[in-house]
């Protein structure tokens, strides 16, 4: 006797699982890359807004950096008054003497941002590599994910120590 049923058999339906668990396999470290890389493009916008804040604030006072975040005119967050200060998943600090940089750090990713706002220190290991004001830095953690992001976001003239990536727009 036949059956005449409609309906999918018990093969048919596991191809069907197979084929989703492959695509899910390959879509979803591609999705995770994308997601991360968007949150360093934000926190580098971010950065680069601070940088232009810190020098307006330079030419305001004449000759002096901040040193908080409330002294800055970027609004970042209205907890954002000392320094550091945490945003989300970003840690923002400003240093001043020796290293006088901008620093984001993405504690989801594990890297670190960076903007020299003022030329290094003559005796830091930055001034000797050649990093002057304006450079943008983004340190890796030599982790893979970490190199390929960083190396997304140097662009222009670039230097390359290592895992820590170095360049000037």
């Amino acid at each position: 006797m036949k059956n005449n049923k409609p309906g999918f058999t018990l093969i048919e339906l596991l191809v069907v699982v197979l084929i989703i668990g492959i695509l899910a396999a390959v879509a979803l470290p591609q999705y995770q890359m994308a997601v991360n890389k968007s949150r360093v493009t934000q926190a580098y916008v971010m950065l680069r807004a601070l940088a232009g804040s810190q020098e307006r604030y330079f030419l305001e006072t004449g000759g002096t950096y901040a040193n908080r975040f409330d002294q800055l005119d970027v609004f970042m967050d209205k907890s954002c008054t000392g320094n550091p200060c945490t945003v989300g998943p970003y840690t923002y600090t400003l240093w001043t003497n020796p290293q006088r940089q901008i620093d984001v750090g993405l504690s989801t990713i594990g890297i670190n941002l960076s903007y020299f706002y003022a030329d290094p220190d003559p005796s830091s290991v930055y001034y000797t590599y050649g990093v002057r004001k304006g450079w943008y830095k983004c340190d890796s953690k030599s982790t893979p994910q970490g190199k390929k992001l960083c190396a997304g976001l140097s662009t222009g003239t670039q230097i390359q120590r290592s895992t820590i990536y170095y360049w000037k727009h």
